[in-house]
């Protein structure tokens, strides 16, 4: 940790940082991310953004085709970001309420944290535990797990989890939230620097 560590910790400063202007396009992040690269995620969101795909709307399946950006089930993922485009006014209320609630998202409690998490992934198209925690952990939100496959892979290195453990229900996920979140503190480490720096380890980069 303490070679990247001043580099995660900027790297989680720039997400509390995220402009509201900018959650649109996390939560699009968040929609093309399963089973697809985080790059490739970008890579489209970029193309998003040079489209006015948010004024404009449409089918994006040229997009999420194209082959320096593959985005696994490309269909559905439009469908999906079309969902989200018009549904954008209520998860933005539902953003405002829950910061008007926890003004400060970075200090957020755990179960804070989870409540609104577990609320948001019940509401959007594509998304489950995993999917609203990463997005709101790059918007700034904290005490949350992302976990996969990246994840659960260390988290079995260090013995707090079977490498072959099973994440198909809201119970297993917690779970292994639970015991990752109590080995963090355990050991005196912050949950999302950790997370950031497995993933960094894994992928030989600080992203998001």
């Amino acid at each position: 940790m303490a070679e990247r560590g001043d580099l995660i910790r900027q790297r989680l400063a720039a997400f509390e940082s995220v402009d509201p202007t900018e959650w649109f396009w996390e939560f699009a992040f968040g929609i093309l991310t399963p089973q697809s690269r985080a790059r490739h995620a970008d890579i489209v969101v970029q193309r998003l953004r040079e489209r006015d795909y948010f004024l404009r709307g449409g089918s994006v399946v040229d997009l999420l085709r194209s082959p320096d950006s593959y985005i696994r089930f490309h269909n559905v993922k439009s469908q999906r970001l079309e969902l989200l485009r018009n549904s954008w006014s209520s998860v933005v209320n539902l953003l405002n309420d829950a910061v008007r609630t926890v003004p400060d998202r970075g200090r957020s409690s755990i179960h804070e944290a989870r409540l609104f998490r577990n609320e948001l992934a019940s509401r959007i198209s594509g998304y489950g535990l995993k999917e609203a925690s990463h997005v709101l952990r790059n918007i700034g939100w904290r005490n949350l797990a992302i976990i996969d496959r990246h994840l659960i892979s260390n988290m079995s290195q260090l013995g707090i989890c079977e490498a072959s453990v099973a994440v198909g229900s809201h119970r297993q996920y917690h779970n292994l939230e639970n015991s990752f979140s109590s080995w963090c503190e355990l050991h005196g480490y912050d949950m999302d620097e950790m997370d950031l720096l497995f993933w960094s380890q894994q992928t030989g980069e600080i992203f998001k």
